[in-house]
C-alpha cells in the first residue's frame, strides 16, 4: 500500500483533498454529525433516499432486485435501479445500519465527487505524461466544477461524471493504438450506473472522437481513419453489449413511461443571451439547483489557461479551430431548443436543465491544462493582454447587470493570478514559493466552489425526516405481525411522494421518472392525485369503492389525521401520534368481474361517475352511491365565475389578469352521511378545507378526492383556494354524499369471488379462486410485459384492463392461479451481455500487443517542448526539482524520474554532492 501511494501520490492526493473539502462544505451547512441537518433536498428527499432505502432493505434481506411492492402498487425495481440506484458504490450500503443510511448517502456523494477529481487527475497524468502537483490541482477543479456542485443532490448522475475522464482516456488510447480495455470497461460501468447520463456520454463520444482524432493526426490517411473509426464503433458496441443486461429491460420498461410521449420542439427558440451563458463561467456564480442557466463554471484558472491555449503558438491552428468549434457547439446547445432536445435523449427535461453540461467543463479543463503546459512559452506582454481582456469584459458586464458577488470574486481572482504570473515571469519569486502560491489559489477556488455549492443547494432537517418515522414503522410492523396476508396500506394524507418506500410498506403512492404512465392515467380517472405528465400517482384517503379496487386494507393517520366516524374504515390501533385504520370493506388483490368490465367507461370527468360505472360493469347492476351536494354560497376576490358545466366544472375570469384571485366556497351537509369532495383547479396548487373550525390543507393541483368523514346534517364545509395570475381558468369541484347501505350490497357481490392468496414473494403470487360464473379476474397488479400468469398450471393470455391492470379470463369453477414476474427484456439482455463478455475476452486474448504509440498520432506532449537544460541545472542547484513545474515533453515523466534518481545517487553513502551530478545523460535524454 505504501508503494502504491508513493507511486500515485498526486492522484491519491486529489482523492483525499476532494473528499476533505466536501466534508468541510457539508460541515458548513450543518450536516450530521457536524450539525442537525441531512443531505436530502428536492428529489433526493422525495425519491433518491426512499429508493436507496428500498435497495438497502433488499440487499440486507436477500430480496429480489426485479420487483418491489413498496413502490406504486408494485413496480419494476430493475428499471428504478437503472435510473436511480445502480451505482457500484451502493453495494457498500449493506455495511451501514438503516438508521445511518442518510449518512451513507452523504459519504457516497463525497466519494463520487472525490473519484471524479481523481479520475480526471489520472486522465491528465496519462494523456499529458505528467506526474506532479498540477494534475492534483486540475483534478480538484473538475471535481468542484459548477455542474458537480449544483447537481450533487442528483447523486445518481455523479458516477457517469466521474467515469467520463477514464472513458475519454480510453478513447485516446484506442486512437493511439494502445489498447481498448479501459474504454470498454469504463463506458459499460457508466451505462449501467445510469443509462440516462450514459446516453449523453455516448452522444459526446460521437462528436469528440472526431475532435481528438483530427487534432492529433499528423497526416490524414483514409485507411487509418476508417480503421480507427471501426475500432471505436466496435468497442463502443461491446461496452453497450456488456451493459445490455440492464439496458434492454430498461428500454422496455421506459416504453411504458411518460418520457416516450414528451413534447417535441415545433419552432426555433432560444433561451438566454450568449452573454448570460458566458457569465456563468465566472467564479462566484451560484450554481443552478433546479432551473436556470447551465452549470458550466470550471474555475477562473481554467478560463485564464484557455486564453493561454488560444494564444500559444505551440498549439496548431487546426486543433484550436476544432476545439473552438466544439465550445461554440456546446454554447449553442445550451441556448437552442432543438439541440437541447436532442442532447436530452429527444426529450425536454422537467426542471434540472442542461444535464449534459459536465462535458463542457471537461472540455474546458482539458484545453486549460493543455494551455497550462505552454504557459512558459507566452510572454509578459501576452499575460498583460489576457488580463486586460478579462478586466474589460468584467467592467462592461458590470454595467449590464452582473451581480456584485460575481464581479468582486472575479476581479479578485483576476488580480491574484495576474500578480502571481507576473512575479513568476519577472523572476521576483522563487520557484518553490511560486508553486506554493499557485497551489493555494487552486485550493482556494476549489474550497470556495464547494462551500458556495452546498450553501446554495441547502439541506433538510434530520430529526423530522421522515415525520414520525419510528412511530409509523412500529405501527406498520404491528399490522404485518397481526395480519401476515397480502394487502396494501397507505397514508390518510401524504408526507412525501414515495411514502410506501420511505416508511417500508406495500402501498400505492409513487413518484419516479420511470413511473408506468398507464397506471397514472388509470388512477387519475378514479379520483386519485395522479399525473402522467408529472410521473406520479399519490394516494390520499378515498372512497370505499376505490380502496377496494386497489386492495387497500389499512390506512395510517399521523397526528389525528383521519375521522373515527367514517363509512370506509374503523380504528385498528392507536397511540398518541399514529392511528391505524382498517378498511371495513377490503377486497383481495384479485376478484372476478363480468366480461362487460372490459367496456367500462373510465373517460368521464367526474370520478364518482367513473366508480359507479365500474360497479355497473363488474356486477351488472346500477348503484347510485354518490349524490351531488350543491354549493351553498360562493365569494370571489378578483375572480368572476362565468359558467358551470357537467355539474362540476366552473369557469372563471380574473378581473385583473395581473393579480392573483381568491375563492371561498361553502357547502352544507344535507343529511347525516359520509361525504367526499373532489377538487382540481388548473391554476391553483392548494386547497384549504375547514370543518368545525379544523382546517386541513391539501395539494390539489393534480386533482384529488378528499374524505370528509360522516358529517352531521347542516355541518358547514368551507373551501378556500388561490388561483395564479392569468386571464381566466377553471376548476372542477364536486361534493357528494355516500350511500353506505347500497355499497354494502355491491361489496357483497364482489367479495364472494375473491382470489385467496396462499403465498407471495417479491416476484410471485399464488392463490385460488372459486368463480361463480364466467368472467375475468380483475387484479390491482400494474400490467407490464414481464408478468406471466398460469391458471391451473397452464400459461394464459393476459388482457390488461385499460392497459393498466392485469386481467385474466376464467370460466366458472375452482382455479389455482399463479402470477410470476421477470422484467421484460432481461433474458435477451443477459444473453447479449454474456456474448459481449465472451467477445471482449477473446479480443483481449487474441489482439496483438499494442504498439507504444501510433506513428500517425501526435503525442499530446511533444519532445521539442521539454524544459531547457539550463532550467534543469538551475532546479538541481536550487534543490527544487520536486517542486519545479516541468513543461511539456512526451517523456517528461521518465525524464523527471531519471533526474531524481541521479540526485538520489549523488547523495549516497559516499557523499557525492549535488553539484557533481553528471548531466551528460540528462542532456542525451533531452535530445532524444
Amino acid at each position: 500500500m505504501k508503494s502504491f501511494i508513493k507511486k500515485n501520490k498526486y492522484t491519491v492526493s486529489t482523492f483525499v483533498i476532494t473528499f476533505l473539502f466536501m466534508m468541510i462544505a457539508f460541515a458548513v451547512i450543518g450536516l450530521y454529525p457536524f450539525g442537525k441537518n441531512q443531505i436530502m433536498v428536492i428529489d433526493s428527499w422525495h425519491q433518491y433516499y426512499p429508493f436507496l432505502q428500498e435497495l438497502h432493505s433488499k440487499l440486507q434481506s436477500g430480496g429480489s432486485l426485479f420487483y418491489a411492492w413498496d413502490m406504486g402498487m408494485g413496480s419494476n425495481f430493475l428499471l428504478v435501479m437503472a435510473y436511480y440506484a445502480f451505482s457500484p458504490l451502493y453495494a457498500l450500503s449493506i455495511l451501514f445500519p438503516k438508521e445511518y443510511l442518510r449518512e451513507f448517502m452523504m459519504l457516497a456523494t463525497a466519494l463520487k465527487i472525490a473519484l471524479a477529481g481523481t479520475f480526471f487527475s489520472i486522465y491528465l497524468k496519462h494523456l499529458f505524461k505528467r506526474e506532479d502537483y498540477t494534475i492534483t490541482g486540475f483534478g480538484l477543479l473538475y471535481a468542484f466544477c459548477g455542474y458537480a456542485m449544483g447537481y450533487y443532490w442528483d447523486i445518481m448522475w455523479l458516477d457517469a461524471v466521474a467515469l467520463l475522464p477514464l472513458i475519454i482516456l480510453g478513447l485516446n488510447h484506442i486512437i493511439e493504438g494502445k489498447g481498448f480495455k479501459l474504454y470498454v470497461i469504463a463506458l459499460a460501468i457508466a451505462l449501467i450506473s445510469n443509462f440516462y447520463i450514459g446516453f449523453f456520454i455516448c452522444e459526446f463520444i460521437l462528436i469528440y472522437y472526431f475532435i481528438v482524432y483530427f487534432s492529433r493526426i499528423k497526416k490524414f490517411e483514409f485507411n487509418h481513419f476508417v480503421k480507427r473509426s471501426f475500432e471505436i464503433a466496435l468497442y463502443s458496441f461491446i461496452a453497450v453489449g456488456l451493459a445490455a443486461i440492464v439496458l434492454i429491460p430498461t428500454y422496455d420498461g421506459l416504453m411504458l413511461s411518460q418520457a416516450v410521449n414528451g413534447s417535441k420542439p415545433t419552432s426555433f427558440k432560444t433561451y438566454f443571451s450568449i452573454l448570460e451563458i458566458l457569465n456563468n463561467l465566472l467564479p462566484g456564480t451560484k450554481p443552478t439547483v433546479k432551473s436556470g442557466l447551465p452549470n458550466i463554471f470550471s474555475s477562473f484558472l481554467a478560463l485564464y489557461m484557455v486564453a493561454v491555449y488560444f494564444m500559444s503558438n505551440k498549439i496548431k491552428i487546426k486543433e484550436k479551430v476544432l476545439y473552438l468549434g466544439l465550445i461554440v457547439f456546446f454554447i449553442l446547445s445550451f441556448n437552442i431548443n432543438y439541440l437541447n432536445y436532442i442532447w436530452h435523449a429527444f426529450h425536454f427535461p422537467n426542471e434540472v436543465p442542461y444535464r449534459f453540461a459536465f462535458m463542457f467543463s471537461f472540455v474546458i479543463l482539458t484545453m486549460a491544462y493543455k494551455g497550462f503546459q505552454y504557459f512558459e512559452t507566452i510572454t509578459k506582454k501576452q499575460i498583460g493582454f489576457i488580463s486586460a481582456g478579462f478586466l474589460i469584459y468584467l467592467v462592461i458586464n458590470e454595467r449590464l447587470g452582473m451581480t456584485d458577488m460575481v464581479l468582486y470574486v472575479s476581479l479578485g481572482a483576476l488580480a491574484l493570478y495576474t500578480i502571481l504570473f507576473m512575479l513568476h515571469k519577472y523572476k521576483k519569486v522563487r520557484q518553490k514559493a511560486y508553486v506554493i502560491l499557485f497551489a493555494i489559489l487552486i485550493l482556494g477556488e476549489s474550497l470556495f466552489s464547494a462551500i458556495l455549492g452546498t450553501a446554495t443547494t441547502g439541506s433538510s432537517g434530520r430529526s423530522s425526516y421522515p415525520f414520525l418515522g419510528d412511530e409509523v414503522k412500529a405501527a406498520v410492523a404491528d399490522v404485518y405481525e397481526k395480519d401476515p396476508g397480502f394487502y396494501r396500506m397507505d397514508m390518510i394524507k401524504q408526507y412525501s411522494t414515495n411514502d410506501p418506500a420511505l416508511y417500508g410498506y406495500r402501498g400505492v403512492s409513487m413518484f419516479s421518472s420511470t413511473v408506468n404512465s398507464n397506471i397514472s392515467k388509470f388512477l387519475k380517472t378514479i379520483g386519485l392525485a395522479a399525473s402522467p405528465e408529472s410521473n406520479r400517482y399519490i394516494y390520499a384517503a378515498s372512497t370505499p369503492v376505490v380502496n377496494s379496487m386497489i386492495n387497500l386494507k389499512y390506512l395510517i393517520g399521523r397526528d389525528k389525521m383521519g375521522t373515527e366516524n367514517n363509512a370506509g374504515y374503523n380504528v385498528f390501533s392507536q397511540n398518541d401520534r399514529v392511528t391505524v385504520y382498517e378498511n371495513k370493506y377490503p377486497l383481495s388483490i384479485g376478484f372476478r368481474v363480468d366480461y362487460a368490465t372490459y367496456n367500462w367507461n373510465n373517460n368521464m370527468v367526474n370520478p364518482f361517475d367513473v366508480q359507479e360505472d365500474f360497479l355497473k360493469s363488474a356486477i351488472g347492476k346500477e348503484y347510485d352511491l354518490f349524490t351531488n351536494v350543491p354549493i351553498s354560497s360562493e365569494n370571489y376576490v378578483n375572480m368572476e365565475r362565468t359558467q358551470l358545466s357537467n355539474d362540476m366544472r366552473y369557469s372563471y375570469k380574473n378581473l385583473d389578469a395581473s393579480q392573483v384571485g381568491n375563492a371561498i366556497l361553502f357547502f352544507n351537509a344535507p343529511e347525516t352521511k359520509q361525504m367526499y369532495l373532489f377538487m382540481y383547479a388548473n391554476r391553483s396548487y392548494k386547497t384549504k378545507v375547514t370543518i368545525n373550525e379544523t382546517t386541513v390543507e391539501y395539494e390539489t393541483r393534480r386533482g384529488m378526492t378528499i374524505d370528509l368523514g360522516v358529517l352531521e346534517k347542516g355541518t358547514e364545509i368551507k373551501l378556500e383556494f388561490e388561483v395564479q395570475v392569468a386571464k381566466d381558468g377553471y376548476f372542477n369541484l364536486q361534493a357528494v354524499t355516500f350511500d353506505e347501505a347500497l355499497w354494502q350490497d355491491a361489496y357483497a357481490n364482489l367479495a364472494d369471488e375473491q382470489l385467496n392468496v396462499t403465498s407471495f414473494s417479491d416476484t410471485k403470487i399464488k392463490g385460488n379462486i372459486n368463480a361463480l360464473g364466467d368472467g375475468f379476474i380483475y387484479t390491482s397488479i400494474p400490467y407490464e410485459p414481464g408478468w406471466t400468469v398460469k391458471v391451473d398450471g397452464e400459461k394464459v393470455l393476459i388482457e390488461p384492463l385499460k392497459n393498466a391492470m392485469i386481467a385474466v379470463d376464467v370460466e366458472a369453477g375452482y382455479h389455482e392461479i399463479e402470477f410470476s414476474y421477470v422484467p421484460n427484456g432481461f433474458s435477451s439482455g443477459l444473453i447479449i451481455t454474456l456474448v459481449s463478455l465472451i467477445g471482449f475476452i477473446l479480443l483481449i486474448r487474441f489482439t496483438p500487443k499494442e504498439r507504444e504509440r501510433d506513428v500517425l498520432i501526435e503525442a499530446n506532449v511533444k519532445a521539442d517542448d521539454l524544459i531547457e537544460l539550463d532550467e534543469v541545472k538551475e532546479a538541481i542547484d536550487a534543490e527544487e526539482l520536486d517542486d519545479m513545474i516541468i513543461y511539456e515533453g512526451n517523456n517528461q515523466g521518465e525524464l523527471q524520474s531519471e533526474l531524481q534518481e541521479q540526485i538520489r545517487e549523488s547523495e549516497d553513502e559516499q557523499g557525492v554532492p549535488i553539484e557533481d551530478v553528471d548531466l551528460s545523460e540528462i542532456e542525451k535524454l533531452n535530445k532524444e
